[in-house]
């Protein structure tokens, strides 16, 4: 599920990288839109990768026995971590919809 995430997340990347380039008003219009567009995608592909499965294991506890299990307690560590994940995540959606509000 991991590569399918990031390579959806890519290819809608990659169609807005021509929206960048438009010359004139169009530019000037469509470039802040595909901007916050790409951000969002991107922080979703992040929480799809990240928060998903730490809340997933914190709802399941010892009843899930899955092989990924291992390699998420790994990553997310404690609560401590998966509440200082959701704080990052919180904070950089906020910066994002002030830095677009003023864009």
């Amino acid at each position: 599920v991991r590569s399918a995430v990031v390579y959806a997340t890519l290819i809608v990347l990659l169609v807005f990288v021509p929206v960048l380039f438009l010359p004139g008003v169009a530019g000037a219009f469509f470039r802040p839109l595909a901007l916050g567009y790409g951000l969002a995608v991107l922080a979703s592909m992040i929480v799809a990768l990240t928060l998903t499965p730490a809340l997933a294991l914190l709802l399941a506890g010892p009843a899930l026995s899955l092989p990924s299990l291992l390699v998420i307690r790994t990553v997310v560590g404690n609560t401590k971590t998966i509440v200082f994940t959701l704080l990052v995540i919180v904070m950089a959606t906020a910066a994002g919809m002030v830095y677009g509000a003023f864009v």
